[in-house]
């Protein structure tokens, strides 16, 4: 489900692969909080294999980089489901939203 790569020294990287709902979203969290507490490297939240994500991830990933502010970067699928409800929401830019890993990974560089 949640899989956590803090191997990389520019970036911690959480895998999503299942989907996030109602029901998984606690667990959701747990897993970013818990990637988040391996170190103060920025977060990247890898979603482009993730094959459902309803309003709860959309909550968690609010709150979350409202917890963690410009650490937390996402990564989803161009032209996927997730990406179109982050843009339809508006949430591309406050999100950092990139579409692949070397995009979000060349953002981790400012924040160093």
């Amino acid at each position: 489900m949640f899989q956590i790569d803090a191997e990389n020294t520019a970036a911690t990287i959480l895998r999503v692969g299942c989907e996030i709902d109602v029901g998984r979203s606690e667990a959701f969290c747990d897993a970013i909080r818990t990637a988040a507490a391996l170190g103060t490297a920025p977060l990247v939240v890898m979603l482009d294999d993730c094959p459902y994500f309803d309003c709860s991830g959309v909550r968690v990933l609010v709150t979350m980089r409202r917890a963690l502010g410009p650490r937390l970067l996402t990564v989803v699928a161009a032209g996927g489901t997730t990406h179109r409800i982050f843009d339809i929401l508006g949430l591309i830019g406050p999100l950092e939203v990139a579409t692949t890993l070397e995009g979000a990974m060349g953002r981790t560089t400012a924040l160093a």
